[in-house]
């Protein structure tokens, strides 16, 4: 008997999202990277790191973090959290949340060695996007910011959309509440039909 891994999949997920608004599923690339995690214990997550350099002191950073909040308030990706429940893998949707960290680097170390140290000690418990600011004594006239997104939230066309949608959203000082509620819950419906029609294909 021809077994479909994806109506298999639909169905457990079926089972343990009933009444659950907050569930969705996961796409097939998602699912095969959440099952990667599993099997790789001990291995730094898969994470897409893009990199940004402006004299210190330019960005602000409770700017930036309201402003990576409207981005993940306009498009439901970025509020994901992926999860196994019973032990079928979802994802679970959370409040759009702006996650920024300044990152200083330790004696001898580089901007780029603090940068590295800190990727790879990513946990997936989290949001899917976050913002690092780092400097070092090197450079000291210098910040990067490193725009980084778990990949299993993100492809390589998503990138230029993360990246515009951050920019506009510090630019023009937009609040997360507004954009949740300009989206909201026509942006959250969107992105499960988008995730199910991938999963009929």
């Amino acid at each position: 008997m021809h077994v479909n891994i994806t109506e298999s999949y639909l169905a457990q997920y079926g089972g343990v999202a009933a009444g659950r608004p907050d569930l969705h599923p996961v796409t097939g690339a998602q699912r095969r990277f959440l099952t990667m995690r599993r099997l790789a214990v001990g291995t730094a997550p898969i994470v897409v790191p893009l990199y940004f350099e402006f004299p210190r002191g330019t960005v602000e950073p409770a700017r930036l973090e309201e402003a990576a909040a409207c981005l993940a308030a306009r498009h439901p990706a970025l509020r994901m959290r992926f999860d196994t429940d019973a032990p079928v893998p979802v994802q679970r949707l959370a409040e759009p949340e702006g996650h920024v960290r300044r990152l200083a680097a330790r004696a001898g170390e580089s901007t780029a060695d603090a940068l590295r140290r800190a990727l790879l000690a990513w946990v997936t418990e989290g949001p899917v996007l976050r913002l690092l600011l780092a400097t070092s004594d090197d450079r000291p006239d210098h910040e990067t910011l490193a725009v980084v997104v778990d990949h299993a939230a993100c492809d390589e066309q998503s990138l230029g959309l993360i990246t515009d949608g951050l920019t506009r959203a510090y630019r023009d000082r937009t609040s997360a509440r507004e954009a949740k509620a300009d989206a909201g819950r026509r942006a959250v419906e969107e992105y499960r039909d988008a995730v199910e029609r991938q999963l009929a294909v």
